[in-house]
């Protein structure tokens, strides 16, 4: 089980705390997804598909798999494109 947080401000997670102008993208395969922040393109956060992920909403805890349909990792990589394209735009 993973444990983060998406917040305004970007990611937090056990140990890790990125802010969204600081990832420069995601990657997605058949065994996992994994986020790319810029100081660490070596050593991004790495997640095994098809584990459940606690997500923390509105300072609630719930184990989910997925948010409004849609598996986490589709989730989380959609909110770093739309950060990445409205920082480009502000």
């Amino acid at each position: 089980v993973e444990i983060f947080c998406l917040a305004p401000v970007g990611i937090m997670g056990a140990g890790i705390q990125l802010h969204w102008s600081e990832i420069v993208g995601c990657y997605y395969d058949d065994e996992s997804w994994e986020i790319i922040p810029r100081n660490y393109s070596r050593r991004g956060m790495r997640f095994r598909r098809g584990l459940s992920c606690i997500m923390v909403i509105a300072g609630n805890e719930a184990l989910t798999t997925h948010i409004q349909g849609y598996p986490i990792p589709i989730c989380v990589m959609n909110r770093i494109a739309f950060e990445q394209q409205r920082g480009r735009e502000g």
